[in-house]
């Protein structure tokens, strides 16, 4: 029980720093997949590891997605001023592709390691 109120708060200060960290106060909105198992961030990350980062520039248009051998998913969070956020993801290694729709270029972050329960972030990532 104690686990499970200690996850939650820790992803509630999350939340609130990723929102705070914006000048626009912009709630983040889902990107949903059809195929991605469904729940709230809590019970998705509880069932899996979650992968976060920043776009650069910020309002660029993309499609996001992570992968490896075994999985791919498209289902994530992406705020206007450039933070992303896929959860619930299986323990392993993926790579995070990103892909500027407008210009149609792709940057790739190879060996991105998710474990469960824990947010691996991968920083900033610059696109053209």
């Amino acid at each position: 029980m104690k686990k499970s109120f200690f996850l939650q708060s820790f992803l509630i200060m999350i939340c609130m720093l990723l929102f705070s960290c914006s000048k626009e106060k912009v709630l983040m909105q889902p990107v949903v997949d059809n195929t991605a198992p469904n729940g709230n961030s809590a019970d998705r990350l509880m069932r899996g590891g979650s992968v976060t980062g920043y776009i650069l520039p910020e309002r660029a248009s993309v499609k996001i997605s992570v992968y490896n051998r075994l999985f791919t998913s498209a289902d994530y969070y992406y705020t206007r001023d450039g933070h992303f956020r896929f959860d619930g993801l299986p323990e392993g290694l993926y790579t995070v592709r990103i892909q500027n729709t407008e210009t149609l270029s792709i940057v790739e972050v190879p060996v991105v390691k998710v474990k469960r329960g824990m947010i691996t972030d991968i920083g900033v990532i610059i696109i053209q």
